[in-house]
């Protein structure tokens, strides 16, 4: 109904009215939007009206679609056969799981090499350009090698403090704008890849979320303090529509790849000939790694390329269906990850980061339910005698109980204990007396008191397996036995204890982690359904428009039509020549820094071949990047001229390529490399 009235509007009324103003018979407003009337011809306003219109109509029909995703993700049938409740420790571990992954990309970064490029490299790149604009000094920033380690110092830290749930609030944001920032600085200097950007959006994501619920330092603080926190194994409909968005971020980026290759390409896209060029020009070109996989099965049939290829594409565009089937769940995201094995295999591209990305559509607990069980058998449940009228007695338990990932702790008050029959039923001589003073853990029928304890509680929960082995380091275990009676001798006067934490048996309960709540409603809520369609509608109109605005895309990968008409295959081979006359492409990866991962130079190296203007741009960078690792290089292991070679070979012969082409760039000595630098930076806008 609404498209049809507005096709009405576009196509008859709309140009109808442009043309009474263009004659001046319509409204004063209308005509005095036509100033320009006498030298600009009636054709142009109409076809400025058919853009608007055709805006318009994108825009209704968006809005339509927004709303009629609300109303069906609003059901309760939506919500149960799609979304499912979920706890807050699934947000959490999927907040740690992300953070991780990250963290690990952010690790293998070397961002001060940055620095060593002249800022006329930078190319603008979406949302970072905007950021050079605005009065913060980026510009200075990034010319800095210190300011950028510190900066990358920064991204880390706060990646971590994401990873424990430290001040999830602040820092989920901060780890997410500085992971964009930092990858952007990178991509302004190559080209707009697609590594870890999806864990980016998921990360913003997170940010808006109660991630800090599960799994945290931020709950453990609150559990140690008495103070309620959401019950850990209770799903409720909240957590679960935030994993759901999670999904949704992870899930659309895969879909529009997919249906760009049909839009901008065909249905053919994984036509045999196609896939052939797309493998072997990534085999041939440098990239992360050197396996030849691809051109070892130039023999083989076409039939092997186009089930590649189909499983590839079809894989992306129907990876939709986990948003709306458990069967899918389960089978699709080892696919994807599959293909993306592949794709290290045959492409030599490594997209590390959506691998392990997949592992958020799979719920553990069973998993580790049955770990528990096993534990429990194989080394028995281990029993902790605290003394209830201790407060910090009662709050070491508590976060004790909250980090029993395997549910193995059973924590038991002596105070309402009967001594004698748990000795008899455990084979112990445990006294009061002793109780009074120390914490006690059993397992096995052996008891150990005080510092001996813990260690055993270090051996028995997980989060504590890295420093389990420090505490048996000889000399270690007199320490800790010393600290631990200075700590039990105080106890009662490390915490004010007022009329909250009384000298008396605290009410009888079960530690955090052994909750058996019964599940909540799955009843979804409206205030969680928003945000969720909200998502779901913005990623979709960047396909639609395709936006190409970091951090946004429209997923256009290997989408050019160029890929079907060359019978050719271009591609460069980089080397490095050292003073000591040693020549290699490995040396090369070294010197070009940080744009060495997955060979984010390519393009610029393809400019060497390109006209004046790429030629001078490819120069600069190969010299710009010679002199900044030559500083960090002892003499004798210093770079002094770079070797570009370009290649071609036939699509159906990649094993006969044949030289086009040399380009030779000498690096200049430090000194005059400083000297353009400086002038560089005193040119440099501020």
């Amino acid at each position: 109904m609404i498209g049809g009235i507005w096709l009405l509007v576009a196509q008859w009324i709309g140009p109808w009215v442009v043309e009474q103003a263009y004659a001046g018979r319509s409204l004063p407003l209308l005509n005095r939007l036509m100033e320009g009337r006498g030298t600009t011809p009636l054709s142009q306003y109409l076809t400025a009206w058919q853009q608007l219109a055709r805006w318009g109509l994108l825009v209704a029909f968006g809005l339509w679609g927004w709303a009629a995703l609300l109303v069906v993700m609003r059901t309760d049938t939506f919500f149960r056969r799609c979304v499912g409740p979920a706890t807050p420790g699934t947000l959490g571990a999927i907040r740690m799981w992300v953070c991780m992954l990250l963290l690990v990309n952010v690790l293998g970064e070397r961002l001060f090499t940055i620095a060593w490029l002249p800022p006329e490299l930078r190319q603008p790149m979406g949302v970072m350009t905007l950021l050079h604009q605005l009065p913060i000094g980026l510009n200075q920033f990034v010319v800095s090698e210190a300011g950028l380690r510190v900066f990358q110092g920064a991204t880390e830290l706060f990646l971590i403090l994401g990873l424990v749930g430290w001040g999830t609030r602040l820092v989920m944001p901060l780890a997410a704008i500085c992971s964009m920032v930092l990858f952007g600085i990178i991509r302004e200097y190559s080209f707009f890849w697609h590594q870890n950007l999806v864990a980016t959006y998921v990360m913003f994501v997170l940010s808006c979320t109660p991630c800090g619920d599960g799994w945290s330092i931020d709950r453990l603080r609150r559990i140690a303090r008495d103070r309620e926190v959401p019950p850990a194994d209770r799903a409720t409909a909240g957590y679960g529509w935030s994993r759901y968005a999670c999904w949704v971020a992870l899930v659309l980026p895969y879909v529009a790849a997919g249906c760009s290759k049909f839009r901008n390409v065909g249905w053919f896209w994984w036509a045999p000939q196609n896939m052939r060029r797309i493998l072997y020009s990534d085999t041939l070109n440098p990239v992360q790694f050197h396996w030849t996989l691809s051109l070892r099965l130039a023999e083989a049939p076409d039939a092997l390329f186009g089930l590649l290829g189909f499983v590839g594409v079809w894989g992306e565009a129907l990876f939709v269906l986990v948003l709306v089937s458990r069967l899918a769940r389960r089978v699709m995201p080892i696919l994807m990850a599959g293909m993306h094995m592949g794709i290290i295999f045959l492409q030599n591209i490594v997209f590390l980061d959506l691998i392990l990305l997949q592992a958020i559509f799979f719920d553990f607990t069973s998993l580790r339910t049955r770990l528990g069980q096993w534990y429990a058998r194989r080394w028995g449940v281990v029993h902790v005698l605290y003394d209830g009228w201790c407060p910090l007695c009662r709050r070491t338990v508590r976060v004790l109980g909250a980090l029993d990932l395997f549910c193995r702790l059973e924590l038991v008050d002596f105070r309402r204990l009967d001594l004698s029959a748990f000795n008899a039923r455990h084979g112990t001589q445990v006294s009061a007396e002793a109780l009074e003073h120390e914490m006690v853990i059993v397992r096995d029928g052996r008891a150990w008191a005080g510092f001996a304890g813990y260690r055993i509680l270090a051996l028995t929960l997980p989060v504590f397996w890295p420093l389990a082995p420090w505490l048996f380091v000889p000399g270690i275990s007199q320490l800790g036995a010393a600290v631990y009676r200075a700590v039990a001798r105080n106890r009662f006067q490390l915490l004010h204890c007022d009329t909250s934490c009384a000298r008396e048996p605290e009410p009888e309960r079960r530690p955090p982690a052994a909750v058996d709540a019964p599940m909540a409603p799955t009843t979804s809520r409206p205030r969680s359904v928003v945000p969720v369609a909200g998502l779901v509608a913005g990623l979709l109109f960047c396909w639609l428009l395709r936006v190409e605005y970091y951090p946004l895309t429209a997923m256009q990968m290997y989408t050019g039509k160029w890929w079907l008409t060359t019978n050719e295959i271009a591609f460069d081979k980089p080397f490095a020549q050292l003073e000591s006359g040693q020549s290699s492409e490995a040396l090369f990866r070294k010197a070009v820094g940080t744009l060495a991962i997955n060979a984010r130079y390519r393009p610029i190296l393809q400019g060497c071949f390109q006209g004046s203007a790429k030629v001078a741009r490819c120069t600069r960078f190969l010299q710009a990047t010679g002199v900044g690792y030559n500083r960090t290089v002892p003499p004798g292991e210093r770079v002094v001229r770079f070797v570009i070679e370009h290649w071609v070979c036939p699509v159906q012969d990649p094993a006969h390529p044949r030289l086009l082409d040399r380009f030779t760039v000498d690096v200049p000595p430090p000194q005059a490399q400083h000297a353009a630098a400086s002038q560089d930076l005193a040119s440099m806008p501020q």
